[in-house]
């Protein structure tokens, strides 16, 4: 397979090992398509979520914060294809924005997001052994399926047979590039960490337009009901779809 490597160029990476299977740190993301719906939520919730008193939702509006579900399709990566389910709380480290929305409007002006994973499902044992023991992420595996029907893609997520969720996403246009980065903050032996991620998106769409995109929850699993009692509604504030992109996921550093 003939690779771009341009946006990999002048990275040096680290041989390692995830639970015995080879790996380099950063992680080399080469080719992915990845839809982001961000959910009004409630913020009482959404303190709940968080590991650390320092860690805190940015709010949209007095009293709502927001919840970001992300799905990937990772289908060349260092560690193999598989596909990833982020579910995330945009967010501040340390300091509160006394303003509603500050840190949100921050983020889309800059391209640079903000956030807490508080459930990471993968497809992959790789996948879950390099995130868990190497940053801590909350991973899991899952069924994660991508399916085209009707001009839109259903990302349908999984575990043990008992449905989470399905997103129904419209393939809306895409005709933009930028590059993105996103600061995860991951626990670790009861630290604060960071762990960046930075996005080619080679082909990048948003929209606000609610109808681009409606979440299905399940009736069963533990998660399926956590996210239905933080949801404030089952459309999206905004969307944003990557048809084409590519990823460095680096290493994580202690903040405390």
């Amino acid at each position: 397979m003939d690779r771009d490597m341009l946006f990999f160029k002048n990275v040096s990476q680290v041989d390692t090992v995830f639970n015995g299977e080879p790996a380099k740190i950063p992680v080399f993301y080469y080719d992915t398509t990845a839809l982001t719906g961000i959910f009004f939520a409630k913020m009482s919730a959404l303190k709940k979520f968080m590991p650390k008193t320092d860690y805190h939702p940015a709010a949209v509006f007095p009293g709502v914060g927001a919840l970001a579900l992300t799905c990937f399709q990772y289908r060349d990566t260092d560690i193999r294809p598989y596909n990833e389910l982020s579910i995330s709380i945009p967010m501040t480290y340390k300091c509160r924005s006394c303003v509603p929305s500050a840190a949100l409007l921050r983020s889309l002006f800059r391209n640079e997001f903000h956030v807490y994973i508080h459930h990471l499902p993968v497809t992959t044992q790789i996948a879950l052994d390099g995130g868990v023991s190497v940053y801590n992420y909350p991973k899991f595996l899952a069924a994660i399926d991508f399916e085209d029907k009707n001009g839109e893609t259903v990302v349908t997520l999984a575990e043990n047979g008992d449905l989470i969720f399905r997103l129904f996403a419209q393939k809306i246009p895409a005709n933009a590039s930028k590059t993105i980065r996103y600061v995860t903050y991951p626990v670790k032996d009861d630290c604060a960490q960071h762990a960046d991620v930075l996005v080619n998106a080679k082909k990048f769409g948003q929209t606000f337009n609610p109808s681009a995109m409606r979440i299905e929850l399940g009736d069963k699993h533990p998660i399926a009901k956590e996210i239905g009692g933080a949801l404030l509604g089952r459309r999206p504030m905004m969307y944003q779809y990557m048809p084409e992109s590519q990823s460095i996921l680096y290493g994580p550093n202690r903040l405390e």
